[in-house]
């Protein structure tokens, strides 16, 4: 029903620590995983999916922070994908034979905004707190008019999902390289899906809440620019009322998944450095089954069969006292290019991403750009889609008192 997984767009930002000890210059590197919009409705055999998250974590870049430190930030994001061809099969035609049928699906993808905020401060030498807010989760599909005919037609077929999240995080410096850190998230989100060609289906989500924590510890060496930091965050588990064909009211759980981030960074220069993580989401736990869709159709709405790993890899370099930029890649392993869903139907994605970092007075300002290709695949009407690509761009404005 809802998908998306974001990659929306996050941002990575590293202070380097000269050699020599003294504070010197802010060197971006901007982790953005944009779109992972999955959205699972129709499917005729079990589907692999990416996940729904638009933004990836910055808890552990937030925690780094010198001092208190305050943070706005706001991206825009254009995805796109069409799909040609259609196979309707026999079961649901009645003929002896399935159905093959020349046509083109709209661009089904909207583009979206996200938005951003943090902050942190120190609450003793040792002791440090950070709020984040953030919007982790989102979909907005769309089919516009196709061309497949009267027989059958794409057109209609939405799915909605907004998300907002805060998250609160407490830091620890067992010793002066060793932080362990723990908090809490909060989740809010309402979701809802209009699929015209299947019986005319359509469910809507009342706005919930869910709640779940996360755990890490992060080992660093300011002179050398090197950190480590391994981050868990549990699954948030959310009932929702929900409301089938307008008519059938029932409660539906999701469990939106657990996940583990391994970042790194270190410097290989003095004015260089190296960063990369790998992020691993248990998506094979995630599903949505509302009661009347799935005694109807015999399976869930959404249903992702395997678990997704990201990586990222990337380089940072001070290009003058106050500019700094970077040059990311991330990279998403295709899970073989079965049939995935309708309304979010890519299978992996790459993403190259750029982004520059100026500093003034006691604001730091980084702006970025990352385009992307989608992995090809197609839905359980055996409908291609090999035309998927991401643009996207974020600024971040922050202050430090």
């Amino acid at each position: 029903m809802l998908s998306i997984r974001d990659t929306g767009s996050d941002q990575e930002f590293v202070k380097l620590t000269n050699r020599d000890g003294r504070d010197p210059f802010a060197l971006i590197a901007w982790f953005l995983a944009i779109l992972g919009l999955q959205v699972s409705m129709l499917q005729t055999s079990v589907a692999e999916a990416a996940g729904i998250e638009r933004t990836l974590p910055s808890t552990t870049r937030i925690l780094f922070e010198e001092g208190t430190y305050a943070e706005i930030g706001v991206s825009y994001t254009d995805p796109h994908q069409r799909g040609t061809g259609a196979t309707l099969p026999s079961a649901l035609t009645g003929f002896p034979a399935n159905i093959d049928l020349d046509g083109e699906t709209s661009d089904l993808f909207e583009p979206y905004w996200g938005f951003s905020a943090a902050l942190k401060t120190d609450l003793t030498d040792r002791l440090s707190f950070a709020l984040v807010v953030d919007e982790p989760y989102g979909a907005d599909t769309s089919y516009g008019s196709d061309n497949f005919g009267g027989a059958f037609t794409y057109t209609g077929t939405i799915a909605e999902l907004d998300a907002r999240q805060i998250t609160g995080v407490m830091a620890y410096d067992l010793r002066p390289d060793l932080k362990l850190y723990g908090g809490v998230r909060a989740l809010w989100t309402e979701a809802k899906a209009d699929v015209p060609f299947l019986l005319d289906y359509k469910v809507t989500t009342d706005p919930e809440w869910g709640a779940g924590y996360l755990l890490g510890v992060a080992w660093s060496r300011p002179e050398l620019a090197m950190r480590v930091a391994l981050t868990y965050a549990s699954e948030i588990k959310i009932r929702y009322a929900t409301e089938e064909w307008e008519t059938f009211d029932s409660t539906t759980e999701v469990r939106f998944p657990q996940a583990v981030d391994l970042e790194f960074q270190t410097g290989v220069s003095p004015r260089t450095l190296l960063f990369g993580s790998v992020r691993w989401v248990e998506w094979s736990a995630f599903q949505m089954a509302p009661k009347q869709y799935t005694q109807t159709f015999m399976q869930p709405l959404v249903n992702y069969e395997k678990d997704f790993f990201t990586y990222t890899v990337g380089i940072g370099r001070q290009l003058t006292e106050s500019l700094s930029g970077s040059l990311s890649f991330v990279f998403e392993p295709s899970q073989g290019g079965s049939s995935l869903n309708t309304l979010g139907p890519y299978d992996g994605r790459r993403l190259g991403a750029a982004a520059l970092n100026y500093e003034f007075d006691r604001f730091n300002l980084t702006g970025g750009l990352a385009y992307g290709r989608l992995g090809d695949t197609s839905n359980g009407f055996d409908t291609q889609f090999d035309a998927g690509r991401v643009l996207s761009g974020g600024l971040r404005l922050g202050y430090t008192f």
